[in-house]
């Protein structure tokens, strides 16, 4: 049962993350930005520019091209990895 909640919390997290992308100006971080922001000497937000979802997959994206097939299920572990980190925070909830 645990887990088809946990499936059904990713699709709806998968929905709202692409209605959130067809808005202009929205920028859609990582759980580590809130972190990090939080955890911060000055408690003031930090730059997006690094915890960017679009630059985190880009990186993803980049790292694996070129790779072989092989080499496909590492590419396909590190954005399973950002998921993850997007939605651990959404877990504690």
């Amino acid at each position: 049962m645990a887990f088809l909640s946990n499936v059904v919390l990713i699709l709806i997290i998968y929905i709202a993350v692409r209605a959130a992308k067809r808005v202009k100006g929205l920028k859609i971080v990582s759980s580590d930005w809130l972190e990090d922001s939080l955890l911060s000497k000055s408690r003031r937000p930090k730059r997006e520019g690094p915890y960017l979802w679009s630059q985190l997959t880009k990186k993803a994206r980049k790292a694996s091209s070129g790779r072989k097939e092989a080499d496909k299920d590492a590419n396909t572990k590190q954005i399973n990895g950002l998921y993850k980190t997007l939605f651990r925070g959404l877990q504690a909830v």
